[in-house]
């Protein structure tokens, strides 16, 4: 299965697009979530189509809808509440020129219209017609254990020598960056149960190590890296965690969020650029020749000075 699939990518896109004004780093969780549910059902069911996965889960607006409802928003889109929102009222506006003895009965039958958008449902005449955006079973999406469709993955290995450069490419992760006890690079991951990928495979060329974890879609890592390296990071949709770094970072991701929690004890040179989205806090660069040096680049996102929100 092709990850650029032109209908997946469409699908997707509908999606990102009906989830409206929520933060993007939340889109971003939401859509590689949905991504990497979809390629592993594909995985998981060789003969299953990629038509017939997406019509299990249902159109694209319902299913951002159904995203947002578990939030307690309401749907960016919604018409199809509007429409049931106006033909009630609409109801009810013709009801209330009918005769004195027919406003008595409907009154008591109160509330006469309770809209519940949590629910995605319309009650009209206290229940006596209740029409419900949940009617269907079969596109629900499924809530399942993921613990239980997960299995860890470690691995680590001893880098002699100080300034060598780490390269990690990976597709839609959540990291957590931090400091190793000594010169190892080592890292611990969370990834479908069903993957191909036995490990991530660690290679050096030029006095620089590649840790590649493009070829797996959700992963959930801790990865420790010792001092004064210097980090290049770079994947489509990622929640990234860059805790004290004694190491130089340089981060690219397309959508997502970077949170940074800085050492109190070292200096940093930062460089951060947020295309669509915010840089929250205060990020002061040193001038020092020695300042770790802090890049990062987003397209769609959030930078986040978490030392800040402690």
């Amino acid at each position: 299965m092709n990850n650029k699939n032109p209908k997946l990518e469409a699908y997707l896109t509908k999606i990102d697009k009906a989830l409206g004004s929520i933060a993007v780093s939340e889109k971003a969780e939401i859509i590689t979530e949905l991504k990497s549910h979809i390629l592993s059902e594909l995985s998981r069911n060789p003969n299953q189509n990629l038509d017939k996965t997406l019509a299990s889960l249902g159109e694209a607006e319902h299913v951002a809808n159904r995203y947002l409802l578990e939030r307690g928003l309401s749907p960016s889109k919604a018409s199809k509440h509007q429409a049931i929102k106006w033909a009630a009222f609409g109801l009810v506006g013709t009801l209330s020129v009918f005769a004195v003895l027919a406003m008595f009965l409907f009154t008591q039958l109160t509330p006469i219209i309770e809209v519940n958008e949590a629910e995605g449902r319309v009650r009209i005449l206290g229940g006596l017609i209740d029409i419900s955006d949940h009617t269907s079973s079969n596109s629900s999406t499924k809530k399942v254990d993921r613990s239980l469709q997960e299995r860890e993955i470690s691995g680590t290995a001893s880098l002699s020598g100080k300034n060598q450069n780490i390269n990690i490419p990976f597709a839609n992760a959540i990291l957590a960056l931090n400091n190793s006890k000594d010169d190892k690079l080592s890292w611990t991951c969370k990834i479908e149960q069903d993957s191909k990928v036995k490990n991530f495979s660690l290679k050096e060329k030029n006095n620089t190590y590649n840790l590649d974890m493009s070829q797996v879609e959700g992963a959930n890592c801790n990865i420790e890296l010792p001092r004064d390296m210097k980090l290049s990071i770079h994947g489509s949709n990622g929640n990234i965690q860059i805790q004290k770094p004694a190491f130089d970072v340089d981060l690219k991701i397309k959508n997502g969020q970077v949170s940074i929690h800085p050492r109190e004890d070292l200096d940093y040179s930062y460089s951060l650029d947020v295309t669509n989205g915010e840089v929250d806090g205060n990020f002061i660069s040193s001038t020092n020749e020695k300042a770790k040096t802090i890049k990062v680049s987003i397209l769609n996102g959030q930078i986040v000075n978490s030392k800040e929100s402690d």
